[in-house]
């Protein structure tokens, strides 16, 4: 039976589901320029196209020595930071931290080494529009792959951050990992064992989580911004969203429902 969260219980919950979001080194140089297209609709799309096409006498995928490896977020980029060998890619984030997907526009020096990429990570959920928005026609041309990360997750409605999950993460590590050694083959048994090692930190942040979160299973804890239900279902919680669908205001009665919880 579910119980009613204090901010004890919510701070106990709330750290290790930030020792899990930023789950990587931290060096990653997103190397995000001041410029963008800043014109709606059409004229966004015009804008990809130009910079795709100012792109296209590059070699695929490289930018002198060093290979791209495009990602959509932050998180994503910890995992190639882990996965890939020392200094012979970049990783271009196109979403910064901090930066809301739904509205985020990349700057043109972001889409241009998008559009010469070898590898994009993909989330691939329907609720990540920013990809639907950027990327379905913008990569035609170019020499990036584009590799879905989650299929081998059960994914939740209307919640793209399934990096949250640890199996999911796991998952993800591993296409990944396959992904820069079919790129990298020289380099195929040092990504293999950063993998290892990267599965070995993640399953002791699991352990960590699970124990921590134990005390509270079947419990429930409320959230501004509905981003930890991949967490909450590996942990027996339950995320309960303080807005009524994404509204600004929760209102009288929403607050009366909260409180009957």
């Amino acid at each position: 039976m579910a119980g009613k969260s204090g901010p004890g219980m919510q701070a106990q919950i709330y750290r290790p589901m930030v020792a899990l979001a930023g789950f990587h080194r931290g060096r990653i140089d997103c190397g995000m320029a001041r410029e963008r297209i800043r014109r709606p609709g059409v004229y966004r799309v015009l804008g990809v196209a130009v910079v795709l096409a100012a792109c296209a006498g590059d070699q695929g995928g490289v930018d002198g020595d060093v290979l791209i490896v495009a990602v959509p977020v932050h998180p994503i980029a910890g995992i190639v930071d882990a996965l890939a060998p020392e200094g012979i890619l970049e990783v271009v984030v196109l979403v910064p931290p901090g930066a809301n997907p739904e509205t985020h526009e990349p700057s043109i020096e972001t889409l241009r080494r998008l559009a010469i990429a070898r590898l994009y990570l993909e989330i691939g959920h329907p609720a990540f529009t920013f990809e639907r928005t950027w990327l379905n026609g913008a990569l035609d041309g170019s020499a990036a792959v584009r590799v879905p990360l989650f299929e081998g997750c059960p994914l939740r409605d209307g919640d793209p951050h399934a990096w949250l999950s640890t199996r999911c993460l796991a998952a993800a590590a591993a296409v990944t990992a396959n992904a820069l050694a079919g790129v990298l083959p020289e380099h195929s048994e040092e990504i293999a064992a950063n993998l290892d090692r990267f599965n070995a930190r993640l399953e002791k942040t699991a352990d960590v989580t699970e124990r921590r979160l134990a005390p509270y299973n079947g419990r429930m804890f409320f959230v501004l911004h509905p981003a930890f239900g991949y967490l909450a279902t590996d942990n027996d919680l339950q995320q309960i969203e303080i807005l009524s669908h994404g509204s600004g205001d929760p209102g009288a009665s929403r607050i009366a429902e909260l409180i009957r919880l």
